[in-house]
């Protein structure tokens, strides 16, 4: 942690000179503000939307067509969270950043707008990323997705699906 304007802050995790507007595939996790369970909850290890939970879901399905150099692998809304790989197709003007900031800009307005409230943020600051590299990462991201109900434990989620992977592996790595 590092001190700007005398408050502490947490670093980025976002990779220091890499180019966010390239080609690639990137997995996301953008917790909800306060980890409050807004879009749903888990039962029997199956995710039931919510209203926000289904209109912050459309949201991000629209993302293909607001950025028309971009493909959404898997994704999931958790209670407090969701998951989803991003694939930029090709280099472009916007980077993975600018394209996070519009679905939690746009999702958050549309689920006001259903639960009549103005101005209020459902999302934390930032995101988490992480560069996927090669075809078994993108493999193992998309299986932890689709599998984070049967996983979820409240908690759990700080750990990703990389960290999960080496864990659970590292014998084998």
């Amino acid at each position: 942690m590092s001190l700007y304007k005398n408050k502490y802050r947490i670093e980025s995790n976002h990779l220091k000179d890499f180019d966010y507007s390239s080609a690639g595939n990137y997995y996301i996790t953008i917790c909800v503000k306060g980890r409050a369970d807004l879009f749903g909850t888990v039962k029997n290890r199956k995710m039931i939307l919510s209203q926000a939970g289904e209109i912050a879901a459309k949201q991000w399905m629209n993302l293909a067509s607001m950025f028309g150099n971009i493909n959404l692998g898997e994704y999931i809304f958790m209670p407090d969270h969701m998951h989803g790989i991003i694939r930029i197709r090709r280099k472009t003007d916007k980077t993975l950043h600018d394209i996070a900031g519009a679905f939690k800009s746009r999702s958050t307005i549309a689920v006001n707008k259903i639960e009549n409230k103005t101005g209020r943020k459902i999302w934390q600051e930032g995101f988490y990323d992480r560069i996927i590299r090669g075809d078994m990462e993108y493999f193992l991201a998309g299986e932890y997705i689709k599998n984070n109900p049967v996983l979820y434990e409240p908690g759990m989620e700080e750990k990703g699906w990389y960290e999960l992977y080496k864990e659970r592996n590292k014998n084998n790595l």
